[in-house]
């Protein structure tokens, strides 16, 4: 069952637009100013620019800030998929150790 959807009026960079979206109207409005808080951080770092300019702009950097996480995401799980490798690799070998433990270990006084 999909939820009813929400029709939600937003500011951003000094227009109002109407999102329609099941999602909880504070979390739109969450976003809508993220969007807009962006937005506003493109005239000030570049000459002044058209609104399509601005938001096109902020598409590309919001985008790019996506790939990398998503990017970072990829790399945690690599990094943990390695790990329970190893751990698999471990847990075999303690299991070898304590099916056979006289012939597997060998003990060396320091």
């Amino acid at each position: 069952m999909s939820q009813e959807k929400n029709t939600v009026r937003v500011h951003i960079f000094d227009t109002e637009y109407p999102i329609h979206a099941e999602e909880d109207p504070d979390y739109i409005q969450k976003i809508a100013a993220y969007v807009d808080r962006r937005m506003r951080e493109i005239p000030g770092s570049t000459a002044t620019r058209s609104l399509a300019s601005v938001a096109i702009l902020t598409a590309i950097t919001i985008a790019d800030e996506l790939h990398k996480e998503r990017e970072g995401r990829d790399e945690q799980e690599k990094s943990i998929s390695s790990l329970d490798d190893k751990i698999i690799a471990l847990i075999q070998r303690v299991d070898q150790v304590l099916d056979h433990p006289a012939s597997q270990v060998s003990y060396h006084k320091e």
